[in-house]
């Protein structure tokens, strides 16, 4: 997975990225980033403090597939 991380203080400010709500400039992002081969953004929670979140922005389905769990024995 290749993952912009706007929680790099470094990379946000080479993105331009201060946070904040979803914006018009923020969405022209998400496509940039995925033109340049990127299919998710890391990037600081709004909500929760110290939180970050991913917005999956291609192959969601090769991203997020299930994976089978099991149980460990002791």
């Amino acid at each position: 997975m290749a993952v912009l991380d706007l929680t790099n203080p470094d990379v946000a400010k080479a993105w331009g990225y201060v946070g904040g709500a979803a914006t018009d400039q923020t969405r022209a992002m998400g496509q940039l980033a995925t033109q340049q081969g990127f299919n998710a953004i890391k990037f600081n929670s709004e909500q929760v403090p110290g939180a970050v979140n991913y917005a999956i922005l291609d192959n969601f389905d090769k991203v997020l597939k299930p994976q089978m769990i099991t149980p460990a024995k002791p």
